[in-house]
This record gives structure tokens, sequence and C-alpha cells, in this order.
């Protein structure tokens, strides 16, 4: 009977001991954190992950933005020998074949104005004649490319270009 009484009260000590832990008063006169608290920490770190990403976006954002910059003024440069494959007195058409090329993939594709009026669409600039030459041939073969006929290439040095103005 010892036995049975001890195990008992063992049993009905587990119990209560259970049933004070599911209860915020207890929790609160002990010092353990209440459900409103666990509630508020979590909140806490939601709105932290949520700061933390926001900022990591921002700095993401800042970062492709120079990078854009950086190679906006690269492509603003002209330097070397580029592949020409229209001339426009009519901005807009040149423009328009530029987004063309560039839907096509040639991402460097840049525009060049001439000192004479005309603005010059290219399909980036090339250190060396010889790539731009390749790149010619290539063109002049592919007929994907408006005006491929009448592909040449233009040497920077020449200076029949507008300079950039800052």
């Amino acid at each position: 009977m010892k036995y049975y009484r001890k195990t008992a009260y063992l049993f009905l000590s587990i119990v209560f001991a259970i049933s004070l832990q599911g209860c915020d008063w207890v929790k609160g006169q002990l010092g353990m954190p209440t459900s409103e608290d666990i509630a508020r920490m979590k909140e806490e770190i939601r709105i932290n992950e949520e700061q933390k990403a926001a900022i990591a976006q921002r700095e993401q954002f800042v970062r492709d933005s120079l990078a854009k910059a950086k190679a906006q003024q690269e492509k603003e440069t002209v330097t070397g020998y580029h592949v020409v494959v229209g001339c426009f007195k009519d901005y807009s058409n040149a423009a328009k074949l530029e987004k063309s090329l560039e839907a096509k993939g040639y991402a460097d594709a840049m525009q060049i104005p001439l000192k004479n009026g005309y603005m010059m669409v290219t399909l980036g600039g090339m250190e060396k004649l010889g790539e731009a030459v390749k790149l010619m041939n290539k063109v002049s073969e592919a007929s994907d490319i408006p005006y491929f006929e009448e592909v040449w290439v233009y040497n920077a040095s020449h200076k029949l270009h507008k300079e950039k103005q800052n």
C-alpha cells in the first residue's frame, strides 16, 4: 500500500507540475516567459529578419546601380574599333535598331553620335581591328540583322564622333 501511495503522489505531482507549465500566471510568478512574451519575441524576430532582408535588398540595388552606371560609362566611351550596322539622321531609328540588336543578344550594341549630325549604331567596341573584322564578317553572313550587307568597321581614333560632354 505504501508503494501505491508513493506512486499516486508521484503521479499527482507530475500532473500538477505539467499543469503549472501551461499556466501563464504561474510562469509569470516563476519568472518564466509567458505565451504573450513568447509571441512578442517571435514578432520581434520576424521584424528583425524583414529589416535585414530590406537592408540586403537595398545594398544589392545600390551595387547593381553602380555596376550599371559603370557599364554605361564604359559603353559611352568611344575607343578602339566598332562594327557599324547602321547610320541614321533620325535618332529614333537608331534607338530602335539598338534595342532590336540588344533583344537579339548583342548586349554591347550602342549609339555613337557623329560630328556631321548622324547617329551610328554599333555592336560595341573592340580593342583590335582583327576582332572587329571577325565580328563584321560574322554579322554580314547573319541575315537576322537589318542592313547586314552594309556592315563596316569604324576606327575611333579618326575622331569623327562627338566627344562625351560632362
